[in-house]
């Protein structure tokens, strides 16, 4: 530590993104917790307060050290905050007659690129989950085996649904690649779990073929142009960025910036969506006054519960 020197120009992305992860010098192997750490620029990686102390060298401000952002190989850690969402929605009642009880997250999965034509995909590397409250985790599984089995429970818990574009085919993916991880998860329950999805390229053509109103078209269900309708701003998938290796030892803090604004997206998108609805209902007018009360009962659970779907585990 003592030979770590402060690092006095830090790139532009170094304080964006402050995130719990593992320290490359308390924790090099990821036998300890992970840590609220900060990037440091001269050494490129990550280090805890304690390490930015003992070199004299003071954080960037105040927030530095409260990420709401984590990313890690320990899946016991990142399994330990699934398993705090997951008892979130356990302890609501199931309001199965008024607006539905759901927890919804952002969603999506990396893996490395492969270059070789028609050489079949590599598994999953990174998960990512956004909750609405904006806490995000990355979980990093390169050349895992196994997905932890708190992080398989949330994923198929009967009321959380995975809100993306193309999101069906991450989870199909995801389900693939550690498929023996949802098996157990089947033994280990009396009913078959599954994973359930609303994946916003089916609401918008729903909304499309359903009203015939303004709508991105009949090309525009992905998502940039679901973005770009929405006023949601993309700027951050650069092509650099979507061809990053997820499987290195090491992502910078623009990688670990684009994937939890990629989890993130999802639900950006859908509040936008339902915000739309909001407005050309009130712009048509509400004929009664059932409509009215819909209209101002409207959330984004109750919005996307009718286009949810799913994947047997």
């Amino acid at each position: 530590m003592a030979s770590r020197r402060p690092s006095s120009h830090p790139t532009p992305d170094v304080r964006r993104v402050p995130v719990t992860t593992e320290c490359a010098e308390c924790n090099p192997l990821g036998v300890t917790p992970p840590l609220p750490c900060r990037w440091d620029a001269r050494d490129e990686n990550y280090f805890c307060r304690a390490c930015f102390d003992a070199i004299g060298q003071a954080p960037p401000d105040p927030e530095a050290w409260q990420p709401s952002v984590v990313c890690t190989r320990d899946q016991a850690f990142a399994g330990a905050v699934c398993a705090r969402w997951r008892a979130r929605i356990d302890a609501e009642p199931d309001a199965r007659d008024s607006s539905p009880s759901l927890l919804l997250l952002g969603f999506d999965v990396e893996w490395r690129p492969n270059y070789v034509k028609g050489a079949v995909p590599n598994k999953v590397a990174l998960v990512q989950l956004a909750e609405p409250g904006g806490e995000v985790v990355l979980t990093r599984l390169a050349r895992a085996k196994t997905l932890h089995p708190a992080i398989v429970d949330l994923l198929t818990h009967a009321r959380v649904v995975l809100v993306g574009v193309g999101v069906r085919e991450d989870v199909k993916k995801l389900t693939r690649d550690f498929a023996g991880c949802f098996a157990a998860a089947r033994a280990r329950r009396a009913a078959a779990p599954a994973l359930r999805f609303a994946d916003l390229g089916d609401v918008a053509r729903a909304a499309e073929f359903r009203k015939n109103r303004e709508s991105p078209g009949p090309e525009g269900f992905g998502l940039k142009k679901l973005a770009a309708f929405h006023g949601v701003p993309m700027s951050h998938k650069t092509k650099a960025l979507t061809m990053t290796n997820w499987e290195k030892p090491v992502l910078f803090p623009a990688e670990i910036a684009y994937a939890a604004r990629d989890a993130e997206s999802g639900l950006t998108i859908a509040r936008a969506m339902c915000e739309r609805e909001r407005r050309s209902k009130k712009d048509a007018g509400a004929a009664v006054a059932d409509e009215l009360e819909e209209l101002e009962e409207l959330g984004l659970a109750k919005f996307l519960a009718p286009h949810v779907q799913f994947v047997p585990a």
